[in-house]
């Protein structure tokens, strides 16, 4: 029988599989502090990243259908607004509306770096579990919401 902190940390860690609000925002009602939400999100982000790393091309293979011909216009457009604005933008934006996978598939299909790749979700990850950890601090949602009602597991 699986514990209520453990079933919570279960869900949590899931939810950031994929995008790291939710992780963080339910961290916080729970009561979870810094350095445990920071853990258990990041753990998520790493574990989701790596696998696609590994897994990328086998994904990538199955869902982009390769063409024989050496040079594409249109993937060389692409790859020129990647390198000019794309990085930078979908790193921003993969913790939370992109996702973490997602992300790291299209900057493997686009020849980034796989440390790059890496480096750079965990550090945007962590500023958007931060924003997003000290906001719900801010705008104090546990005096509208009872939490210990939702846990009561009877």
């Amino acid at each position: 029988m699986l514990t209520p902190t453990l079933l919570i940390c279960l869900t949590v860690f899931s939810l950031s599989l994929w995008k790291v609000y939710l992780g963080a925002v339910i961290s916080n009602i729970i009561g979870f502090n810094y350095l445990q939400m920071l853990l258990l999100n990041l753990s998520a982000v790493s574990m989701s990243s790596i696998l696609t790393i590994f897994l990328g091309q086998r994904i990538s293979d199955l869902l982009v259908r390769k063409k024989k011909g050496g040079y594409n216009k249109n993937l060389k457009k692409v790859l020129i607004l990647w390198r000019r604005y794309g990085f930078w933008s979908a790193v921003t934006l993969a913790p939370v509306l992109l996702g973490v996978p997602t992300y790291i598939l299209i900057g493997l299909r686009l020849k980034e770096s796989k440390l790059s790749l890496l480096s750079s979700i965990l550090i945007s990850s962590t500023i958007w579990l931060s924003v997003c950890y000290f906001l719900m601090d801010v705008w104090d949602f546990s005096s509208y919401l009872d939490v210990e009602k939702y846990l009561t597991f009877a």
